[in-house]
């Protein structure tokens, strides 16, 4: 019997590192593969994304190609580990994830919501219609959820709600959108959202709780609602006493507010948009970019206190875009803390803390790993300029460290503190001002939680000179 003659099997292997996790980099990499006949596997690990692919010469240098390709931004060090005849698959799959080892890739950021997403919880018919904790492989929570490297369900806040039979499918079709997205969840498996007055006695739930909210928007009052990263205090932005309200009892009596709306068209009745400011406003980063405003009586005065310039924000998830569908003009939108305090992000310190700011609050049990406020940013020269690194920004990765394990703590006021863990250095979200013992705290926590999640023992630290900054006085007693 004459056997046929095989074409020689080769097995390459790629190390992707960069921001390679939580953006959908495996589930393309399997319909890549897939696409080429290559078999294989691809995983994520503490190191980044691995591939392994094995096929004919033409096809693994063609895969590599296209792999690059797809990924632009990403590195990459690829090899030919070896020459195989059998191989021990017939397909190619992703496969669990590596855990230990040195921390050496991006964490990934939080995405604001995508178009398609946003399609379907205003389609009457789709299954996610109104559930306000719809996302996919390119929109959702990330870092805020995350409670270790690398990203995977299991090491989530979302580990506590196991997929329905519905999701599961998602999950496995290679030809859908949340084919293996991990935020993946709908009304049957997935987080709830409440209502409470300031009392903590919860007076609605679910979809009715976000259109109690809204009425009570409507009518001029108050909410506190739990975002991705952190409560935010939202009223309209169309009514002066509601915002003189909100100012009063926050105590923040002359800095410019925060307005989202629901669609560039929105946008641009408040605000003078140009190409560089539209780019910002509908990136993934979701990010409050500063406008300059229009000739408007959209907005009452009370929101930029006479500065002829506004922050303005697209929906950051799906429970944003219910709430201003809902409202159906601009909304207030600020940071979910009392005066000189962090970010409040948990449910039972919202109650306590919030309730003397907000008439009603609306929950949920997704909870928050790390609490993250809005980035602010601006085009200064026809260029985006940061002027807060937070939600979709941070953490931040910048190449150029020098291998030595270090800590800087920052200054007094709009914190930050970085990390250099090895051959890069990571600005980790923002966190405000030194003034208060609940801010000494958050940054006490932030910084622990980020030597944790890089195993960071710092052999250096790095802080301002100032003797009486609560930083310089952390750094000595290290």
């Amino acid at each position: 019997m004459i056997h046929p003659v095989l074409p020689q099997q080769f097995r390459l292997r790629i190390q992707m590192n960069g921001l390679v996790q939580g953006q959908g980099v495996r589930p393309t990499i399997a319909r890549l593969a897939a696409s080429l006949g290559a078999i294989g596997n691809v995983r994520n690990a503490s190191s980044g994304v691995v591939i392994d692919a094995v096929g004919d010469a033409a096809l693994v240098e063609t895969f590599e190609c296209r792999v690059r390709d797809s990924f632009p931004e990403a590195t990459f060090v690829a090899q030919v580990t070896g020459t195989f005849s059998h191989p021990q698959q017939n397909s190619f799959q992703i496969i669990e994830s590596e855990t230990g080892g040195e921390l050496r890739t991006t964490v990934p950021v939080d995405l604001g919501i995508c178009v398609d997403c946003a399609t379907e919880v205003r389609s009457p018919t789709d299954r996610r219609h109104g559930y306000p904790f719809t996302t996919c492989t390119v929109c959702g929570p990330r870092f805020s959820i995350l409670t270790r490297m690398p990203f995977d369900r299991k090491r989530t806040t979302l580990s506590q709600f196991p997929m329905c039979e519905a999701c599961e499918r998602e999950y496995r079709d290679p030809r859908g959108r949340r084919f293996h997205a991990q935020t993946i969840a709908c009304p049957d498996c997935g987080p709830r959202c409440w209502a409470s007055d300031s009392r903590g006695t919860m007076v609605a739930d679910h979809k009715d709780s976000i259109q109690l909210v809204a009425e009570r928007l409507l009518a001029g009052g108050i909410a506190a609602v739990k975002g991705i990263g952190g409560y935010q205090l939202i009223c309209d932005a169309t009514n002066e006493d509601a915002v003189n309200r909100l100012r009063e009892r926050k105590r923040r009596p002359t800095k410019p507010l925060a307005v989202m709306v629901g669609d560039m068209d929105q946008a641009r009745e408040i605000a003078l948009i140009d190409a560089c400011e539209r780019e910002l406003l509908q990136s993934p980063a979701n990010p409050i970019v500063l406008l300059r405003q229009a000739e408007s009586e959209f907005l009452v005065p009370s929101v930029s206190m006479e500065l002829n310039t506004v922050g303005v924000l697209l929906p950051s998830s799906a429970l944003h875009v219910l709430l201003i569908d809902l409202v159906g003009h601009p909304l207030v939108v600020t940071s979910g803390n009392v005066h000189g305090s962090p970010l409040i992000y948990e449910n039972d310190v919202a109650t306590r803390e919030l309730s003397s700011i907000a008439d009603l609050l609306l929950h949920h049990d997704r909870e928050i790993a790390y609490p993250i406020d809005d980035s602010v940013v601006q085009c200064i020269g026809k260029r985006p300029m940061t002027i807060r690194a937070a939600r979709g920004i941070s953490p931040l990765t910048l190449n150029g460290g020098e291998g030595t394990a270090m800590l800087a703590t920052g200054g007094h006021q709009k914190v930050a503190p970085a990390i250099q863990p090895h051959d890069a250095i990571i600005l980790t979200p923002h966190i405000g001002d030194m003034d208060t013992e609940e801010c000494r705290i958050r940054f006490v926590q932030s910084v622990a939680s980020f030597q944790s999640l890089y195993s960071l023992s710092p052999t250096a630290l790095i802080h301002d000179r100032h003797p009486n900054y609560f930083t310089t006085d952390w750094a000595s007693s290290q």
